[in-house]
Order: C-alpha cells, then sequence, then structure tokens
C-alpha cells in the first residue's frame, strides 16, 4: 500500500482578491492511495492562516506506515456503521486526536477526505448547488444563486437585483461582506419581496447595526453567518435578532474539517439554526468531498449547498 502527493495548480481565469491577497492562481497538493485520488490538501493563501506547505507537513504526519497499514486492514473489516463522522477521524484513529489538536483546518479535513474516499468509496451525484453570479447575467432561470452586494456603487447593486426578480425565478442569497449600516441595506432592498430573497450573509458592519436593522420597521430578510460564526452564542443571546438568524455558511476546509463540521451542525441545528455547506475554491476533489458530506447527512443540510467555485478557474 503507498500514499503520494502530487502538487498542482489551477489558474483563475482573473486575478481574485482573498482577504488582503490578489491571487491567479489557487496551489494544491493531490493525495493518492494507491494511485486512486483520495483527497486534496488545499489552505486558500489570504483566507486560511496555514501555509499549503505546512498543511501538508500536518497530513503526511498522519500518514504515517502504521497507519496505512491500519487503513488497508480498516477497509477489509470495517463497515461503515463503525464511522462515527463527528469524531475526529472516523472515530477509527481515537489514539491519534490528541497528537492532531493542534493541526490547522485544512490538515484534517485533508486527512478525513481521504479516509472517507478511501474507505468508504462510493459514487455519488453532483446534486443541486446554488450558482454563483459571476461578471455576467447568469443563463440559470431557477434555483438559487448567490449575488456579492456592497462593493459595488448602490446603482449597480440596484441594477443587478433588479434584473435577477425581474427576468428570473431564481432565489438569491446575497452577500453583504459586512460593508452595510442598517440605513444603507433598507434602502437597497426595501422594494423587494421577501420570498425571492433566501437570507443575506454577513450583512452588517457591526452589532449595533444588527440591532438597529431589526428593531426597526425595516422589511426584515432571513440572516446568515459565516465570518462571525466564532461568535454565533453571542449573537444569539441578541434578541432583536434571533427570529431572523436562520442559517450558518459552514467552510469544512476552512473551519473545522468533515468531523466539526458534522458536530457544529448538530449543535447549530439544536438552537433552530440551519448549515449551509459552502467552498474555499478547492479542486473538484474537494468540491465532491463536500457534496458527498451533504448527501450523507440531508437532515444536518437540508439546503442546496454553494459549491460553484469552479466556475473561476480556468
Amino acid at each position: 500500500m503507498k500514499i503520494s502527493y502530487q502538487h498542482k495548480h489551477k489558474d483563475f481565469i482573473s486575478p481574485l482578491k482573498i482577504g488582503k491577497k490578489i491571487l491567479d492562481k489557487r496551489l494544491y497538493y493531490l493525495i493518492l492511495i494507491n494511485d486512486e485520488i483520495v483527497s486534496e490538501v488545499s489552505p486558500l493563501e489570504g483566507l486560511h492562516k496555514e501555509t499549503l506547505e505546512d498543511a501538508l507537513a500536518w497530513t503526511k504526519k498522519f500518514f504515517d506506515l502504521e497507519t496505512l497499514n491500519r487503513l488497508l486492514l480498516l477497509k477489509e473489516n470495517v463497515s461503515s456503521k463503525d464511522y462515527d463522522w463527528s469524531t475526529p477521524f472516523l472515530g477509527l484513529f481515537q489514539d491519534r486526536i490528541a497528537e492532531f489538536k493542534l493541526a490547522p483546518p485544512s490538515s484534517i479535513f485533508s486527512i478525513e477526505m481521504a479516509l472517507i474516499n478511501y474507505l468508504f468509496p462510493k459514487k455519488i451525484e453532483m446534486e443541486k448547488i446554488c450558482f454563483l453570479d459571476f461578471n455576467q447575467f447568469a443563463n440559470e432561470k431557477e434555483g438559487f444563486i448567490k449575488i456579492k452586494i456592497g462593493r459595488n456603487s448602490f446603482e449597480e447593486d440596484s441594477l443587478k437585483l433588479d434584473k435577477y426578480i425581474e427576468q428570473t425565478n431564481l432565489i438569491l442569497r446575497l452577500d453583504g461582506n459586512k460593508l452595510f449600516t442598517a440605513e444603507k441595506l433598507h434602502n437597497l432592498l426595501q422594494r423587494y419581496p421577501v420570498k425571492r430573497i433566501h437570507y443575506i450573509e454577513d450583512p452588517f458592519v457591526n452589532e449595533l447595526e444588527i440591532t438597529k436593522y431589526f428593531s426597526s420597521e425595516c422589511r426584515r430578510f432571513h440572516i446568515a453567518i459565516d465570518e462571525g460564526l466564532q461568535q454565533i452564542d453571542e449573537l444569539m443571546q441578541n434578541k432583536a435578532i434571533t427570529p431572523y438568524l436562520k442559517y450558518a455558511i459552514i467552510k469544512p476546509n476552512t473551519n473545522y474539517g468533515i468531523s466539526g463540521t458534522i458536530k457544529v451542525a448538530q449543535n447549530l441545528k439544536e438552537h433552530g439554526i440551519i448549515s449551509v455547506l459552502s467552498s474555499s475554491f478547492e479542486s473538484e476533489v474537494g468540491i465532491y468531498s463536500i457534496n458527498k458530506i451533504n448527501v450523507f447527512f440531508p437532515r444536518l443540510f437540508p439546503e442546496v449547498p454553494g459549491l460553484d467555485t469552479l466556475k473561476y478557474f480556468k
């Protein structure tokens, strides 16, 4: 049994701003077990704290000779019912958990992705995904589409939203990038029917604006939280927002790995918050694996995932 790592890159169609970085390509490693692709190591510069080489080092540390030998035995003797997806490393390597307590999320994601795809190689079809508004008007007329707002002028955002509302039946997921005051968001969205906007992701510049918006007579839309996911408990104490905080965006490669994603989604569900899976510009391998989570856990992830990022690559 052998494991190998292939250094790869994908070129973006046009340079992409990620955090404070401008990227023209996506660097990553593919993981192969017995020459079969099972995973990728892909922290994204500007989004992840760890470097690609740091993440790879943690992943290689896990897949030592002893682990590979254990994997071979597990493949022959372990059924899917023996897996615990909410425990690190599927609950099959309990003795390694403490050793990897400080491992970065992208390494945990790559390791658990490899375990799942090697031990449970069942093929699945890509189900519905949320489309991305990508520079030009989308061809799709039904389903969900994610649109970034607040980066362009008020007039440009209004024209784009008008076009989607008037010319399609798409349900809009808006990403506010923490750029809005309560007044600015109200002015932009007051003309649109609530039923056409699924949620607004991270719209407000601070919590004061959250409170102002939901304490006012503004037309209220559901809110999704992404970047502030770590502060979810604090936000849940804000009685103004609680009835409208309905969704949480989870990126397994960025936040928690696969096991952590399952555990967080279980906790959020107990608070009445629906988890929506999203990508961090992974390759086809990572996108497929995130979709696998969505398919295997429909009660935890009942919504269409945001996995349309491959269109950013050449």
